[in-house]
């Protein structure tokens, strides 16, 4: 089949680890080193996510069409396996899609906003001048889950031996209870970004970081800011190891102006803020209001710009509960039951809370990340 599709890379994935083993026991060596073949057991399906990503951005370099090929003898006995495999599969073909739209779609605002907010590099400072700063120091992540809610008082209590991170759309939240924080992250390039900092007062120590592709107008809003930039960081399936994947933009910039220090992302902006608590060298580094899951049908917790959009759609027909409801079940979802709380987490969420699960093993031997 590897001849007959000279132009394919294939992915091999098998359930049993019987036949698995043996056949890297007896195949024969020109097809364990084909540099298009890649062999899984159904357990690496992140591993198989990982792939897609390499050999898109590193390897291929173009658009890329899958193709699922099936066993119909092994298939057919064991049917319940395989479909869950194929549905593993075509959701990691749907993310990849999904991303490769995205960017397609806001590739046009991204470069607007680089070319805006390029044109001040050499009036803001870098984020690289932040490396390792904060060796040694307690550091707060504030992210805007429901349990942000419930751990205020452990933020109060810890401000003023720590210093606090928050995610723009944790913010507003925080102004509105009187913490302020030393560090703002912004990543998003839309507009409506906006209203996470709009109407808010921010004293000279509030210092924003933001991303080179993020809405300009949003630094208007702080005297000291520091601009930083997004990577991926891609294993290597041909070396051990990994990659740093920077966009197409963003090469052009680093080589006008020097690396101005980049945060890797895993597609939300609270593991940009755990990379940039990384950047910064803090230890220990506690995540705040990181629930990855929707709490009790809630997104974010109250006060935020996101409960006011919802409170501007409420009418006699919908409140703000349902309003919640509908949006966390009209999506493909689990659903937990524990104690009291019902808990669902989507296909995205899973993503991001396996993205923290690989960070976190990685460095579990160098940091100390407590989860409140």
């Amino acid at each position: 089949m590897v001849h007959r599709y000279p132009d394919h890379y294939f992915i091999c994935i098998e359930t049993e680890m019987t036949l698995f083993r043996t056949f890297l026991d007896t195949a024969p060596a020109e097809l364990l080193t084909h540099p298009r073949i890649y062999y899984f057991t159904d357990k690496d399906m992140d591993r198989v996510q990982n792939l897609i990503s390499y050999l898109h951005l590193i390897r291929i370099k173009q658009d890329i069409k899958f193709r699922i090929f099936k066993y119909i003898p092994l298939t057919g006995l064991f049917r319940e396996k395989y479909d869950s495999i194929e549905t593993s599969l075509l959701q990691e073909f749907t993310t990849f899609y999904s991303n490769i739209l995205t960017e397609r779609n806001f590739r046009e605002l991204w470069q607007r906003n680089i070319r805006k907010n390029s044109a001040s590099l050499l009036h803001v400072r870098k984020l690289l001048e932040l490396k390792n700063s904060l060796s040694g120091k307690p550091l707060i992540i504030a992210s805007a889950g429901p349990s942000l809610e419930k751990n205020m008082d452990f933020i109060r209590t810890s401000r003023d031996r720590m210093v606090l991170v928050s995610v723009d759309t944790a913010l507003r939240y925080l102004m509105k209870h009187g913490i302020e924080p030393d560090y703002v992250l912004s990543l998003d390039a839309k507009y409506e970004n906006l209203n996470d900092f709009k109407f808010l007062d921010f004293p000279d120590p509030v210092r924003l970081v933001f991303d080179i592709i993020s809405f300009p107008r949003i630094t208007k809003f702080f005297r000291e800011k520091f601009v930083t930039y997004t990577y991926k960081l891609i294993r290597d399936f041909q070396a051990d190891g990994f990659q740093k994947y920077y966009d197409d933009d963003i090469r052009p910039l680093i080589e006008q102006y020097g690396d101005f220090g980049g945060l890797q992302s895993g597609g939300s902006v609270s593991t940009n803020a755990l990379d940039l608590a990384l950047f910064l060298d803090a230890d220990p580094v506690y995540l705040v209001g990181l629930d990855l899951n929707y709490v009790n049908y809630k997104t974010h917790c109250r006060g935020t710009y996101k409960e006011l959009y919802y409170l501007s759609r409420m009418n006699k027909f919908y409140n703000y509960e349902t309003l919640n409801f509908t949006f966390v079940v009209q999506r493909e979802n689990i659903r937990e039951v524990k104690g009291n709380d019902v808990y669902h987490h989507d296909f995205i969420l899973r993503k991001y809370k396996k993205w923290f699960e690989d960070a976190l093993e990685l460095i579990k031997d160098k940091k100390k990340i407590v989860v409140v």
